[in-house]
């Protein structure tokens, strides 16, 4: 992991944050906003999705649109960077989102742990698993 993506890495979950500094020079975070950064790391500027994180049914929503637009393409095998699509509420409604790193290894951010990485294989996460997306847009 870079100097810049560990500097990302060190953000906090803030609703509606889109990486913002805090007073201490914090980046600032919600699922999607992190995700918006990691794929800028990356070279990739993905669209913004401004639902808040925690009106599950405009999340479900805007997801299932985006399943059927040209932007973004389901893939079987994860890539760098990818989008990990989780379902974290109910299995049919995914709610969750993550950047596919390399090596089994995702990064995301949640309320109550903050930004880290996970591995795909590692419990919880296989339960929580939806799919991979490469964006194409």
């Amino acid at each position: 992991m870079d100097n810049a993506l560990r500097a990302l890495c060190n953000g906090r979950y803030v609703p509606e944050g889109r990486g913002e500094l805090d007073a201490h020079g914090v980046h600032q975070f919600d699922c999607w906003g992190f995700v918006m950064a990691i794929f800028a790391h990356f070279g990739v500027e993905v669209p913004d999705y401004t639902e808040h994180p925690d009106n599950f049914d405009l999340v479900t929503k805007r997801y299932e649109a985006a399943c059927v637009s040209p932007l973004w393409a389901r893939i079987n095998t994860p890539q760098v960077p990818c989008l990990v699509a989780m379902a974290t509420i109910r299995p049919d409604v995914c709610n969750h989102f993550g950047v596919f790193l390399g090596n089994g290894v995702f990064v995301h951010v949640q309320k109550t742990s903050g930004i880290h990485t996970d591995r795909l294989d590692a419990a919880p996460w296989p339960r929580y698993f939806h799919s991979f997306w490469r964006y194409v847009g």
